[in-house]
């Protein structure tokens, strides 16, 4: 005797959270000082801080001068300025900072 097949099916709604969307960006520190070869990390504050993508993309208008990695960390390559950019992935706010790289100038020697 074979029996009827039953297919139960049972769909229950899941409640998505709506994506709240960026609106605005802001970094820091807004200008800095670097001589040649150092570092230093750019912060991005993406608002509202709950905001759902907080992606921000990174980029320098004058990378023989400061380069950016996809982190905020910028280094200091040459001497002169360029400005490092945050975009936002989401709504393309954007907040820039401004890196000024000079040679840093020996201020003694010591002999032994």
């Amino acid at each position: 005797m074979t029996m009827p097949s039953s297919q139960f099916s049972f769909h229950y709604p899941m409640e998505h959270s709506p994506a709240i969307s960026v609106t605005g960006v802001s970094l820091s520190p807004t200008t800095a000082h670097l001589g040649i070869g150092s570092k230093k990390e750019l912060i991005p504050t993406v608002l509202p801080m709950n905001a759902t993508d907080r992606t921000v993309r990174w980029t320098s208008d004058n990378p023989p001068v400061v380069t950016v990695d996809s982190r905020g960390i910028v280094t200091a390559v040459a001497a002169g300025t360029a400005a490092i950019t945050a975009t936002t992935q989401d709504g393309g706010f954007a907040a820039t900072s401004v890196i000024t790289v000079s040679t840093v100038p020996v201020t003694g020697v010591t002999l032994r």
